[in-house]
């Protein structure tokens, strides 16, 4: 005999057919729904969907039917879902400083690998990068990598490195003692919105200022940084403050009032984590000109040999505690120890400032 269907047989009814409907969709459409998709990573999180636009200062994502956009200021990395495998490796082959690596890498990417305009501006930049850093620390050719740059934030304008591009830009030209050229670019980095990115820009005017012997005029730069920096909780403008602290430290050491500067050298170090390399070569080389300043042989060696010994990954650190190092060693007569020291800086950094200066 049939039982009538009760209002409870009809809604598991319903259910059950819901059920098998929801299961046949995943399975039909399953691999459009678990497609991967491009990943940003940012300082607070990491967002999936898909890269639809981008700027210097945004780049938006979509994902279903909503869209967001990112601050470039707090993105990290963007991974693209139709990028080859190892350009990722590639990208923390080249963080690490280990720019062969990624190049083998690179260099294996076929036509078709790059044929996504993202994937393609990423790889253009990441070159352009490994050649900035590699002519900074005076191992490559200064020209060819601002050349380099150039070409990318001139080809590509509306990329999101493109703030970044422009900060490289400034230092190379710095480096190469074109300091008008490098005031301009300055003064494009300082139209990013950011204060952290504002804050670089001061930062390279005022060792502009420096590198001219203009001292007292870089102070004034680097006084004004700590004072806009000295309340913000962004990362960035933490490591900013950071620069203009060891700035005015090198200013204090050329203006005769070192002491001054080793104070805010030692402050610095023994804030950092000793293993935070980039931050601590830094701040050896400054404490090393303040003693320097000072006539404070013995000390200023064992501040340049920090870096030689503990800190030399940071290359263009690096070739600059060598430059002293071997200066200091022929000033307290260790002609062997002076001569190995200009031995290695030739050869592992014969475009360097500090090699030509020998």
């Amino acid at each position: 005999m049939k039982m009538p269907m009760t209002h409870r047989n009809r809604i598991d009814s319903a259910a059950a057919r819901l059920c098998c409907w929801v299961f046949v969709v995943l399975c039909v459409a399953g691999p459009t729904l678990t497609h991967a998709a491009d990943t940003v990573e940012t300082t607070k999180n990491r967002r999936s969907g898909k890269v639809v636009k981008m700027s210097p200062t945004t780049v938006t994502i979509e994902f279903g039917m909503r869209t967001l956009e990112i601050p470039v200021n707090e993105i990290v990395e963007i991974r693209y879902d139709d990028e080859p495998r190892d350009l990722n490796l590639a990208r923390g082959a080249a963080k690490r400083g280990n720019f062969s690596d990624a190049r083998e890498r690179i260099k294996a990417f076929s036509d078709d690998d790059l044929s996504s305009p993202h994937v393609r501006e990423d790889v253009e930049y990441l070159e352009a990068f490994m050649a900035a850093r590699e002519a900074l620390a005076g191992q490559g050719d200064i020209d060819a990598a601002g050349r380099t740059l150039h070409d990318f934030v001139t080809k590509h304008p509306d990329n999101y490195h493109y703030y970044d591009a422009t900060d490289l830009i400034t230092h190379l030209l710095l480096a190469a003692g074109r300091y008008d050229q490098a005031v301009a670019y300055a003064d494009k980095l300082s139209a990013a919105p950011w204060l952290s990115y504002q804050l670089r820009a001061d930062i390279a005017k005022g060792r502009i200022r420096q590198a001219q012997g203009e001292y007292d005029e870089a102070l004034s730069a680097y006084d004004a940084v700590l004072a806009r920096s000295t309340d913000s909780d962004d990362p960035g403008v933490a490591e900013q403050h950071l620069e203009a602290t060891l700035g005015k430290a090198r200013c204090l050491a050329a203006l005769g009032r070192g002491d001054e500067g080793i104070e805010l050298v030692t402050g610095v170090i023994a804030d950092a984590d000793a293993e935070d390399a980039p931050r601590q070569a830094l701040a050896y080389n400054a404490l090393g000109d303040c003693y320097r300043a000072l006539d404070r042989k013995k000390d200023a060696l064992l501040a340049y040999l920090h870096v030689d010994i503990l800190y030399s990954s940071q290359r263009d650190a690096h070739a600059e505690a060598l430059a002293h190092l071997a200066e200091l060693w022929g000033a307290t007569d260790h002609a062997d120890r002076a001569a190995d020291a200009s031995k290695r800086l030739e050869e592992n950094y014969p475009q360097s400032r500090w090699a030509q200066q020998k």
